[in-house]
């Protein structure tokens, strides 16, 4: 009797590995490798290589293989990178308005040189990136915020062995922001050193040297609050230009509306407030696009924070405070 049961245990293992072999799939037959960002790159022969990073441009599918992402930026995306991009060519603004002392057309160079440098690095940096030597942008996409620090989710293999899969799986949102300020720091080293053996102005060292210390700020800034700044951009463009707006306002004791376009410089500024107020609702509303009725009605709510200033200046009157002077510019 022993031998009958022997044998009938052996055929119903047979029978359940047949029945285990058969219900696994042409997918799930690959090994899937541990964690969230490891993958199998495919090779050149064809074969498999060992669980590591996805290159730039590929994340791991369900079964573990690096695919290649190959869907096009959201306008959300693209929003953050003009976020991103416009904040080192607003600094280098603020900087040339507060450090230069000179006549309105040399200050028309300067603030065109910066615009320019934005530009060239811009489309170096697109026409650089996947596709190559297109004006178009292809990523991976974001999920979640843990996508945008994948160096701390490598995993583990029984407390004793670490995969290192640290890669981009926003590929391109963080490594073109920095490609971008690498390229305008160059740039702008350049441009700035021919531009002032013909038009030197007083202050404008100053201003390039300020540029040398933000510069290095803002990739640090991307490099390691990267994700919290793309989910976060649309309120920080919001309460920013509200409260530089009121700040400008103030610094130059301006009162009524009268006084704003006296002054080309101020209208000017204002005009950068708006398109930057502009921004952050176009953000905020996924382009204008949640909720389809409310969000093209929040563009008309973009003079609000000059109108509310000038309005209850007679109640505040903000250079009394003493915090705040009234500066000499050229306009």
């Amino acid at each position: 009797m022993s031998s009958r049961y022997l044998v009938e245990l052996k055929l119903m293992t047979v029978i359940f590995f047949i029945l285990l072999i058969g219900s696994i799939s042409p997918a799930n037959a690959v090994s899937v490798c541990p964690g969230k960002y490891c993958g199998l790159t495919v090779l050149e022969n064809g074969q498999l290589s060992a669980c590591g990073p996805c290159r730039c441009g590929f994340r791991p599918n369900a079964s573990g293989i690096c695919q290649s992402c190959s869907a096009p930026l959201i306008v959300y995306d693209w929003l953050f990178l003009l976020f991103m991009s416009s904040l080192s060519l607003l600094l280098h603004f603020f900087f040339i308005d507060h450090f230069v002392h000179t006549d309105s057309n040399r200050f028309a160079i300067w603030y065109g040189s910066s615009i320019l440098e934005a530009i060239l690095s811009v489309l170096i940096s697109i026409l650089t990136s996947q596709p190559i030597g297109g004006l178009t942008l292809e990523g991976c996409g974001v999920r979640e915020l843990r996508d945008w620090y994948t160096i701390f989710y490598n995993p583990t293999i029984n407390y004793k062995i670490t995969i290192h899969c640290a890669a981009e799986a926003v590929c391109p949102l963080y490594s073109i922001v920095l490609k971008y300020y690498l390229v305008a720091l160059v740039l702008m080293v350049i441009s700035r050193a021919l531009i002032s053996l013909k038009f030197n102005s007083i202050g404008i060292k100053k201003s390039t040297y300020a540029a040398l210390y933000f510069f290095p700020i803002l990739i640090i800034l991307q490099a390691v609050f990267g994700g919290l700044l793309y989910y976060c951009y649309p309120y920080i463009t919001l309460l920013m230009a509200t409260f530089t707006t009121a700040y400008t306002l103030a610094s130059n004791n301006i009162s009524s509306f009268l006084d704003i376009s006296k002054s080309k410089r101020l209208s000017i500024i204002m005009v950068l407030h708006w398109l930057v107020l502009a921004l952050g609702i176009a953000a905020a509303t996924d382009g204008l696009k949640q909720p389809q009725i409310a969000a093209p009605i929040l563009l008309i709510l973009i003079p609000v924070p000059l109108v509310f200033y000038v309005i209850t200046y007679k109640y505040t009157i903000p250079h009394r405070s003493g915090i705040i002077g009234t500066p000499e510019r050229w306009f």
